[in-house]
């Protein structure tokens, strides 16, 4: 297998676990009017699910570079959607204005990626739990980014001409 193969998009099966995950989401967001808290808990999960889908299908060995690839955007999504909650439920600015979905999104990152910076802190119960569970998503996510990475790099290399 050569190495532009890995990235040719060869069925939906993967597009689909995302569109499916995103679109059911969606409904939960909907519904969080009248199930509460439960409907963002269930949307967390529901978005995960298709990053379950990838690790595991990733050891297959098949299309590989399309798994990545959607791995990639997955994480993107749950990046996003963090952004969105600390929009919603409350993100203090250092100045004391309100954050507006830019700072929301940066915040978002930092915390993914557990930077840190300090100088935005969560508003709210609701805001801190999300930041529990966004860091913590966030040392998975990364550890299987750095996995799959390496996975990746070890097959260009076995996949090189002498």
């Amino acid at each position: 297998m050569k190495l532009k193969e890995l990235f040719r998009f060869k069925d939906l099966e993967n597009s689909m676990a995302l569109i499916i995950a995103i679109s059911v989401s969606y409904l939960w967001i909907l519904s969080a009017d009248y199930i509460g808290y439960w409907g963002i808990g269930l949307t967390i999960i529901t978005i995960l699910l298709p990053t379950i889908y990838y690790v595991w299908s990733f050891k297959k060995g098949e299309n590989l570079g399309e798994k990545f690839t959607f791995y990639f955007l997955n994480l993107i999504i749950m990046i996003a959607y963090f952004g969105l909650l600390y929009k919603a439920f409350g993100i203090k600015l250092p100045d004391g204005k309100e954050a507006n979905l830019f700072d929301a999104f940066y915040f978002s990152v930092v915390t993914w990626t557990t930077l840190g910076y300090g100088e935005i802190l969560p508003s709210s119960t609701e805001s801190k739990i999300f930041v529990i569970v966004e860091v913590m998503l966030g040392y998975i996510y990364m550890g299987i980014l750095i996995g799959k990475l390496l996975v990746l790099s070890k097959l260009g290399e076995e996949k090189k001409p002498d």
